[in-house]
């Protein structure tokens, strides 16, 4: 089956779904943000569209229509908003220190060009921030004028993104499993785990979306007794989000779901949902032991499940290679490339966002992004607070923002993120920007 018939299937089974709410009021606000929709609805055509060669990009290779298609849009963008800053001065940066420190990390990344093996592409890729920093901050300057309003509108536009990308993958595994499984069928990776096929998404980023989603419609059932959100439409949703997190077998995902859930319902003080929850997950855990650590080994030898799939080995190498420049690292998003792992082969991703900044910019890379990723956890907890107790009425958008927040920063543990442009970097920087709209209306 063709990559656009799949497509095609998918786009008209989230049409259907559409119809009915919540996703009738998210696909709405969705539309209402235009000036979101133009700037990420084509970076996810270029990162969702099938291409045969995997393998990292290396100078000599050809380029390929998507990456050349990037390229035109990134300058094409930059190029537009320097123009509306020297002659319409519309562009606000906001007064973050999130967004000073990432700015202050992509500056760095463009440095490494000095001493990177491959400084053209550390300084394009490093150049890639710098426009999605540029992307964040103008929609931020768009909705600070009406926050209140806005900051739903955004919030529900994400939701929308996010359960779109889980819906299509399951039509894709539905319409050519062949394909969704056919990446993942050699000894250690988990012959069951579920990839996206139009969009193509590997199965932890897949397994994180489909988290999002289910810990999303949980807590809109379990906060909306009552209210007008409490549709039928969020079982849905729940339904979705938890058999694509299901069939993804993204194991860090499944442990970020139920820490989070288990954190939201002590933050949200409904200790009676805590007690009921504790002995249902000891019943299941009893009843079901054997099937769940079936379904966690993944089909994997003992080494294969202790070492994360690999994952383990693949640090260790990179810590190596890390301990012989600690200061510096060795080169923003190409330097953990020349590291070779116990079977010769070099390593295409260190499969953590952490460990992967320590190798590439060392030591002060690695400060810069933690301190980015607790300045994000410190401003989500903040709104989160401050909303609980004072504004009852916006609890529901500021939780989906701390579910977006605290799963995406669990699962780059395990998986290269957002220290480069990723779907996360994206989901990150808009969920951001609306938290900051929200504290500006406390």
């Amino acid at each position: 089956m063709s990559n656009l018939i799949i497509f095609a299937s998918g786009l008209a089974l989230l049409a259907f779904v559409s119809v009915f709410q919540p996703l009738r009021e998210w696909l709405s606000d969705l539309l209402s943000q235009r000036y979101m929709l133009l700037c990420i609805l084509p970076i996810f055509v270029l990162f969702g569209w099938p291409i045969d060669d995997l393998e990292s990009y290396r100078v000599g290779n050809d380029l390929g229509w998507q990456r050349v298609a990037r390229i035109i849009l990134f300058t094409s963008f930059f190029g537009l908003t320097a123009i509306s800053i020297l002659y319409r001065r519309s562009f606000i940066f906001p007064r973050s220190r999130v967004f000073a420190i990432f700015a202050l990390y992509i500056l760095f990344a463009a440095a490494s060009a000095i001493y990177s093996p491959e400084p053209l592409q550390s300084l394009w890729k490093a150049f890639e921030l710098l426009v999605l920093l540029m992307f964040a901050s103008s929609l931020y300057a768009r909705h600070i004028s009406n926050p209140e309003n806005n900051v739903v509108e955004v919030t529900n536009a994400l939701l929308y993104l996010v359960f779109s990308l889980c819906l299509m993958s399951l039509a894709g595994g539905f319409l050519a499993p062949e394909i969704a499984w056919r990446d993942f069928e050699s000894a250690g990776f988990g012959v069951r785990s579920m990839s996206g096929v139009v969009p193509m998404i590997n199965p932890n980023t897949l397994g994180q979306l489909g988290g999002i989603v289910a810990l999303v419609g949980m807590f809109r059932l379990l906060i909306s007794a009552g209210t007008r959100i409490g549709k039928a439409g969020d079982w849905f949703v729940l339904f979705v989000g938890f058999l694509t997190l299901l069939l993804a077998y993204s194991r860090t995902s499944l442990v970020a779901f139920i820490l989070l859930f288990v954190l939201l319902l002590f933050l949200l003080r409904r200790y009676d949902l805590l007690l009921l929850a504790v002995p249902a997950v000891l019943l299941v855990w009893a009843l079901f032991l054997n099937d769940i650590l079936e379904y966690m080994a993944r089909g994997q030898d003992a080494e294969q499940f202790a070492s994360m799939s690999g994952r383990t080995h693949m640090w260790e190498a990179a810590l190596d290679a890390w301990y012989q420049s600690p200061l510096l690292g060795h080169g923003f998003y190409v330097g953990h490339k020349d590291v070779q792992i116990s079977n010769g082969k070099f390593l295409e991703t260190v499969d953590s966002t952490y460990v992967e900044t320590l190798v590439n910019l060392g030591a002060v890379g690695f400060a810069l992004i933690a301190a980015f990723t607790f300045g994000v956890l410190h401003l989500a907890w903040q709104v989160f607070k401050k909303i609980r107790n004072k504004r009852r009425d916006m609890l529901p958008t500021a939780i989906v923002l701390f579910i977006f927040v605290g799963f995406i920063v669990v699962r780059s543990f395990t998986a290269s993120s957002f220290q480069v442009l990723h779907y996360n970097l994206i989901f990150l920087m808009v969920a951001i920007v609306a938290l900051y709209i929200l504290k500006r209306r406390m």
